[in-house]
């Protein structure tokens, strides 16, 4: 396991979702998607911010920086499956179970990283020695890491009420309070998740639920970015946090929340 350890320590490092329309992942080096359900899944999203149809963050990136690998699944034919890590997360090819549009998954990656753990089959995990110290956004360095989220049991705090603006903080000397100058932002829980016991916050729903331009059946269509809302965040793990966090080499106010498969950031 000693190399998907390496590429979970880089993806680590990219794996936020930044809401900003100028953002551009940068791959380490540009690879094809390495099957044809990889090239489908990133083209559904990405292939239209590629050609310019589209003015919004890459959902995969720009390129994989591996080509298609098998990794070992207790639960798959044979033992094992084929992925693919991109800068936003990693490809998973699940056609075995005959389930669209999940034929293709993205990775547990932040349930990993904050657990500790690698998961090689539905209920088989290769345990790793410690929890990804590992800013989830921001400049190198900055807090929160996935560790953080373990180290505050942040997956079993309480969720927000539907409706509530959120003024809950993450401060970097690792604790959790309110702040009610971000009650001006405007940012509310917008969905309570029961699966988790999370509520997504409103700027996350919205990106979540969000129709834009995508490309389908070989052509560009204007429909729902996700066939699933949750297809390529999974459900909340966290609530939602404000924290100031060095962006760029700028201080500045970000909402951050994480879910099975990625974190989202909101920079109002």
């Amino acid at each position: 396991m000693r190399q998907r350890s390496v590429w979970l320590s880089v993806i680590a490092t990219v794996l936020s979702i930044v809401l900003i329309t100028s953002a551009v992942a940068q791959t380490l080096v540009k690879v094809t998607p390495g099957s044809s359900a990889f090239a489908r899944t990133w083209a559904r999203t990405d292939k239209p911010v590629q050609d310019d149809r589209a003015t919004r963050t890459w959902m995969w990136a720009p390129s994989a920086f591996t080509s298609a690998i098998p990794e070992p699944y207790a639960d798959a034919p044979g033992g094992s499956r084929m992925v693919q890590y991109f800068d936003k997360s990693r490809m998973e090819d699940n056609a075995y179970r005959g389930i669209n549009p999940w034929d293709v998954t993205n990775g547990l990656l932040v349930i990993e990283m904050v657990e500790g753990y690698f998961q090689i089959g539905d209920a088989a995990y290769d345990h790793a020695p410690d929890s990804a110290e590992v800013n989830i956004a921001g400049d190198p360095g900055e807090r929160p890491t996935y560790a953080d989220i373990s180290r505050l049991s942040l997956r079993n705090a309480p969720a927000t009420g539907v409706g509530r603006v959120l003024t809950a903080t993450y401060t970097d000397d690792n604790t959790i309070g309110h702040d009610p100058v971000y009650a001006d932002a405007g940012v509310t829980a917008a969905r309570y998740v029961p699966e988790t016991e999370h509520t997504v916050a409103s700027p996350f729903w919205a990106f979540m639920t969000a129709i834009g331009t995508v490309w389908e059946n070989e052509q560009y269509v204007n429909a729902p970015l996700f066939q699933n809302p949750f297809y390529a965040t999974g459900f909340p793990i966290t609530e939602a946090y404000w924290s100031i966090i060095a962006v760029g080499g700028m201080e500045r106010p970000v909402l951050w929340q994480c879910f099975e498969r990625r974190c989202l950031t909101y920079t109002p």
